[in-house]
C-alpha cells in the first residue's frame, strides 16, 4: 500500500468535494442532525487533546441510545 503525502496526491485519488457539501456547516444540531443521531443504532464518539492527539471509540446499542 503506497502512502498520500502531498495534497496532489490525495486529490489524484479524490477530486475536490462539492461544494454544498462543503458549505453546509451549521453552528448547533438542527432537529434534522438530532433525529438522525436519536435513530442511530450506531456511533463514534472522537475526542481532541491540546497536543494535537484523537482518539476514536465505536459505541453501538439499541437506537435511542444516545
Amino acid at each position: 500500500m503506497s502512502h498520500i503525502d502531498s495534497l496532489d496526491a490525495l486529490r489524484a485519488l479524490y477530486p475536490q468535494a462539492n461544494a454544498r457539501s462543503v458549505d453546509k456547516v451549521i453552528p448547533r444540531l438542527d432537529s434534522h442532525c438530532r433525529r438522525f443521531i436519536a435513530l442511530s443504532p450506531f456511533l463514534l464518539l472522537a475526542t481532541g487533546g491540546a497536543d494535537g492527539s484523537a482518539d476514536v471509540s465505536p459505541r453501538g446499542d439499541h437506537a435511542g441510545f444516545v
